[in-house]
């Protein structure tokens, strides 16, 4: 399925304009989300709007990639907090690097890109 999208990973990401702006998907750095933009987030979700959500660290050299719950942990608590089905968290979220792997050598961002799917299989077979 084709679609428009953007990824942003800075803070204070203009949820409400790209949700009003027509994207099919929104990228972002789940770390830099604040409580303060769950309701935004909520709209986008509501408006049938995917998220690809950065929930592995890629500023700091090669991130701690042992434990999966913890890295999805951002995501289903946030989850938890709108009051969405967790059964659907693994429909509508996708799990990515936070930013870019330029950085990184092959072996270090293959290892991190395993560990996002590792990572987005359990959003889906454990959601909450």
């Amino acid at each position: 399925v084709a679609g428009i999208g953007v990824h942003c990973c800075a803070p204070d990401v203009p949820l409400a304009a790209l949700r009003g702006a027509g994207m099919d998907f929104v990228g972002l750095d789940a770390a830099l989300l604040t409580w303060a933009q769950d309701d935004a987030v909520g709209e986008l979700v509501e408006a049938g709007v995917r998220i690809i959500a950065g929930l592995v660290a890629t500023g700091g050299g090669v991130p701690n990639l042992s434990d999966v719950r913890r890295t999805v942990e951002p995501v289903t608590a946030l989850w938890s907090r709108l009051g969405f089905r967790p059964e659907q968290l693994g429909e509508v979220v996708a799990v990515a690097p936070a930013c870019g792997l330029a950085g990184f050598g092959f072996d270090e961002a293959r290892a991190v890109l395993r560990h996002c799917r590792r990572a987005g299989r359990a959003l889906v077979d454990a959601p909450a």
